[in-house]
């Protein structure tokens, strides 16, 4: 596993994979809805990481036979995966809406107005206690300070 394949299999297999990967992943159907599969954007990736799987080959021959294993089985691992879902079947056991549906439409502003109800409830629960619960928190060891404000309670816990 620690010497390159002698025979170029495993750097072909992993370009094909690679390109195959592409193909399924960002082919004609998109998860992502048809308007991103059309973009330029999309179009360009597609075409340069397709121009990569083609020169694969040579970059992994050189690579140890492991590292090659490893990147074929995830390639593989990646391929079965798109193509499940890519499959309404599949998609519904799992709970996926099918690949042709329309998206949900939304509220004009729905999200924002739950926000600004959340937001005035918060400024109210602050304006009547002085306090509210997750204010100041961090992240463990972040190095940053908060200025006590208020007087020290005793805990509730205890």
């Amino acid at each position: 596993l620690t010497e390159p394949d002698p025979w170029y299999g495993l750097p072909i297999a992993t370009g094909l994979l690679l390109y195959a990967n592409v193909e399924v992943s960002v082919g004609r159907r998109a998860l992502s809805g048809e308007t991103s599969s059309k973009s330029n954007v999309v179009k360009l990736l597609k075409d340069g990481f397709q121009s990569l799987a083609i020169f694969m080959p040579a970059f992994m021959a050189a690579q140890p036979s492991g590292v090659q294993l490893y990147l074929g089985t995830s390639m593989l691992f990646t391929l079965v995966q798109s193509s499940l879902l890519r499959n309404d079947a599949v998609r519904e056991a799992v709970g996926l809406p099918s690949v042709n549906a329309k998206p949900v439409e939304m509220q004009d502003g729905e999200y924002v107005k739950e926000f600004m109800k959340l937001s005035q409830e918060r400024q109210e629960a602050k304006a009547k206690s002085g306090f509210v619960l997750g204010e100041g928190v961090t992240q463990f060891g972040a190095a940053i300070s908060v200025p006590r404000q208020g007087s020290r309670r005793k805990s509730s816990i205890i």
